[in-house]
């Protein structure tokens, strides 16, 4: 479009390429366009006339406003609200505003559209309105459908159209454009064509490239730590269930043992018991044998007194019934002979058992009385004894009594005596107890040498066991082929396993290299919307990209890189004493600013305050200024405690301003009027009086060192771009790679037959693999065995010594109790002498 040259900031728009045009710009509300207006667009050239101010401007405004420009100020406004339609000199100002740009998007010969949205005509729309409080919120439209800033930038931009780009030329751009050198005119045309963007592609690809050869060997280092790491934590593992292993084999062994000590002892009463109902079942037998025996007896004497009673009646009766009677008495005595001489046998049998029975009995009832007369003699002597150590420990305190009454050295004997007495009761103590331990270690080391000795015959039998089936794989081995399907089917698992790691890995890393750009993203648009003011982040990264390609010479750098506190506690009162300045750029004369200060402007580099060493003016310190310095708790002049160059001493000084560094703010007001100072809180008096401090400044205030919070962030964020692309492309490749592996063992796997040589192979190495497991078990447990062999029988030993040391220390206090009792007795008198040896003789 073309407009009369008297009218400032028209713009000439070319919006349009092959198979997209744009149709027409709807506008509510948007600047001096009260309601709703149309403006159509046919194809080719259109020209916008018009007197000054009817509005001709406003479209060029609408265009770019819905492209989305880095700031305002190209609109000629200088916020969003003030682009609403105010109403003109007497109208009701709106509240909302909207803007619409709708392009034709018919296809290209090649069957593409130049906007990325499957329609003929797409829209754009940008709407202002304003809230309650009059803030203003910014809404998004893509045809009609919610949308972001972010989406529609992308969009257009995908198409080639930005709010800054080179589509929309201002006034004066051409001319511009014509009177600038070939040099800078080819860089705008390199940047044009994309050359420019190529070669900070490829400056980004090297440093993109230094930092993954970085992280690579960082990767590579971190590798070998965590396999080291993982191999130590292995072996501890593995020894922890060894011992967890062990000690529930000890427990339960501890149970067995319990358990068969408890059913043997079980076992000896039961038998005793049958044994005692035995005897008690045999006695009862015999004694109605014997019983029976003495009954038949009887029977035979009773018949013997009727014989004979018989006989008498025979004498004095008939002879014929005699005769008969003594023939069936005969007869009878025969048959009772025969019967008499059974139950003789029948007796003889029986009065041997009954001897043997008596004698058994006897011999049990002679043990009894034995043993009950030992008990009373025992129980009458365990009386008598402790009536005579009664007697005896009665005796003998009265003798100590006497004793104690008399001289000092009886008294000392007396004392000696009666310690020595403690002392064997004492000894005999500890030898009991030693005594005990060593019992129990006896005990404890026969049971662990037998448990020994039972893990090597085990030990011997699965060492046979395994040679015998390494002999047996050597003649399967030796009569078939060498390949193992079981090999490669495990192999094949590992790889499945490891590629279930990796496509989690590779997810994660996506999401992670997203997140990343969302961020970046964001930064940017942080810094972009920054970007107009004095010594922003972006300014400042362009200036040290400038000073170090050496396009300009003379960039001596930002004053916060030049110049640093002497004292770290003064840094936040110094940063607020210079700031800003602090992100003023110091070169070494006003041609090199004027320089940089073009290459800004035409670049669109943003704004820098530039400090030229040569022109610089710095007025010295006053006399009020001179006195406060002198008082207590100023610390001094700002540039006193700075340290840096020389050279940069006078920009130092501009920056600083004279201000004064004090120690607090009632040393201040005791000073101010006159003089600028700062407290080391960070509070600031002007020389004006004006007071200015409070909570501590944001992130965003000037710093030392030259770099500001959000040129860091950015730089971070974009190397977490860089690192998480480099972690999703390594992680992808090496996805790719094992899935080629998986479908190499696949197609191996499938080529195999499934032989009886293989399954063979296959059954003698699981048998292998248990008789070797077998081996190794039974080696760990009979070398574990030995230990605790060693260990029991040094504990036996030691304990033992200790019983024996703990015997010779009774042995000896028992002797020096019988010393001290003897000369207690040989210093008494005779009789007292005679009671204390006669209790000696009794207590032993």
């Amino acid at each position: 479009m073309q407009q009369p040259t008297n009218d400032v900031g028209e713009k000439l728009l070319i919006l349009y390429g092959d198979g997209m045009h744009l149709v027409r710009i709807e506008l509510e509300n948007f600047k001096s366009f009260g309601g709703e207006i149309v403006i159509p667009f046919e194809e080719g050239f259109t020209a916008i006339t018009g007197p000054n101010g009817s509005g001709k401007s406003n479209c060029g405004d609408a265009i770019q406003f819905v492209l989305g420009p880095k700031s305002t100020r190209s609109l000629r406004a200088s916020n969003v609200s003030e682009l609403i339609y105010n109403g003109g000199g007497g109208g009701k100002a709106a509240r909302n505003m909207s803007a619409t740009l709708v392009f034709e998007n018919s296809p290209e010969p090649d069957g593409r559209r130049r906007l990325r949205i499957d329609s003929e005509e797409v829209s754009f729309t940008r709407s202002v309105r304003l809230n309650r409080k009059n803030d203003s919120v910014s809404s998004y439209y893509i045809n009609g459908n919610p949308s972001t800033a972010t989406e529609m930038r992308r969009v257009l931009s995908e198409a080639g159209l930005h709010g800054d780009g080179y589509n929309i030329v201002l006034q004066g751009d051409v001319t511009m454009l014509a009177s600038m050198t070939p040099h800078k005119r080819r860089g705008v045309l390199e940047e044009v064509a994309g050359v420019t963007a190529y070669g900070d592609e490829i400056r980004r690809a090297n440093n993109q490239r230094k930092v993954v050869e970085n992280n690579i060997e960082t990767i590579d280092l971190f590798e070998e730590e965590q396999k080291t790491r993982l191999k130590g934590l292995e072996k501890e593992r593995q020894q922890a269930l060894k011992f967890k292993d062990l000690k529930d084999e000890l427990d339960l062994n501890k149970v067995v043992l319990q358990q068969s000590r408890h059913r043997n002892r079980l076992d000896e009463v039961r038998l005793l018991g049958e044994e005692r109902s035995s005897y008690s079942e045999q006695i009862t037998g015999l004694t109605e044998n014997i019983r029976a025996g003495n009954h038949n007896l009887g029977d035979f004497d009773e018949e013997l007194v009727q014989i004979g009673n018989d006989l008498d009646d025979i004498m004095s009766g008939d002879a014929r019934e005699l005769l008969d009677t003594i023939r069936q008495h005969e007869i009878d005595i025969e048959t009772n002979s025969d019967r008499v001489g059974d139950q003789l046998k029948i007796i003889e049998s029986t009065e041997e058992d009954i001897e043997i029975i008596r004698e058994d009995y006897e011999s049990a009832e002679n043990a009894r009385i034995s043993g009950q007369e030992e008990l009373d003699h025992a129980k009458e002597s365990l009386l008598e004894a402790d009536s005579d150590l009664i007697q005896a420990a009665s005796d003998e305190k009265q003798a100590r009594e006497a004793i104690q009454s008399g001289d000092r050295h009886g008294r000392d004997l007396n004392r000696a005596l009666g310690q020595a007495t403690d002392l064997v009761a004492e000894k005999h103590q500890e030898y009991s107890i030693a005594r005990l331990e060593s019992d129990r270690a006896e005990q404890t080391a026969q049971i662990s040498s037998e448990k020994l000795a039972d893990l090597e015959e085990e030990y011997e039998q699965a060492t046979l066991t395994r040679d015998d089936l390494t002999l047996v794989g050597d003649e399967i081995q030796g009569s078939g082929g060498q390949v193992d399907r079981t090999a490669l089917a495990n192999e094949l698992t590992r790889l499945t396993k490891q590629e279930i790691g990796l496509r989690e890995d590779r997810d994660r890393s996506e999401v992670k290299a997203r997140d990343a750009e969302v961020e970046l993203a964001k930064a940017r648009a942080r810094q972009e919307a920054k970007a107009n003011r004095p010594g922003s982040a972006i300014t400042i990264a362009a200036l040290t990209k400038l000073r170090q390609s050496g396009e300009i010479k003379g960039i001596l750098g930002t004053l916060g890189e030049l110049c640093s506190p002497k004292d770290v506690a003064h840094e936040d009162a110094l940063a607020l004493a210079l700031g800003n300045g602090l992100r003023s750029i110091v070169v070494t004369n006003d041609e090199v600013a004027a320089d940089c200060i073009k290459w800004l402007r035409l670049n669109g580099g943003g704004r820098a305050t530039f400090l030229p060493l040569n022109k610089l003016n710095v007025s010295r310190p006053q006399g009020r200024t001179l006195i406060v310095a002198r008082n207590p708790g100023i610390l001094g002049f700002a540039h006193d405690l700075l340290d840096y160059e020389l050279e940069v001493d006078i920009a130092v000084r501009y920056a600083s301003r004279n201000t004064l560094i004090v120690q607090s703010m009632d040393v201040a007001r005791k000073n101010m009027g006159g003089v600028r100072m700062v407290t080391l809180k960070g509070d600031i008096i002007e020389g004006s009086g004006a007071m200015t401090g409070g909570s501590p400044a944001g992130s965003s205030r000037p710093r030392f060192g030259g770099g500001s919070p959000g040129q860091l962030g950015s730089e971070r964020l974009e190397r977490a771009v860089e690192e998480a692309n480099l972690i999703y492309s390594t992680v992808e490749a090496a996805l790719r790679e094992l899935r080629t592996n998986q479908q190499k063992l696949r197609d191996q796997i499938h080529g195999l037959d499934d032989s009886d040589q293989s399954v063979k192979i296959r059954e003698w190495k699981s048998d292998l693999s248990r008789a070797q497991k077998d081996v190794d078990e039974i080696g760990k447990k009979i070398i574990l065995a030995r230990e605790e062999f060693s260990r029991v029988d040094k504990l036996f030993i030691s304990s033992k010594e200790a019983a024996e040391k703990a015997n010779q220390d009774h042995e000896e206090s028992l002797q020096s109790r019988s010393a001290a009792a003897a000369a207690l007795q040989n210093h008494t008198p005779d009789h007292l002498s005679e009671i204390l040896r006669n209790a000696e003789k009794t207590r032993t």
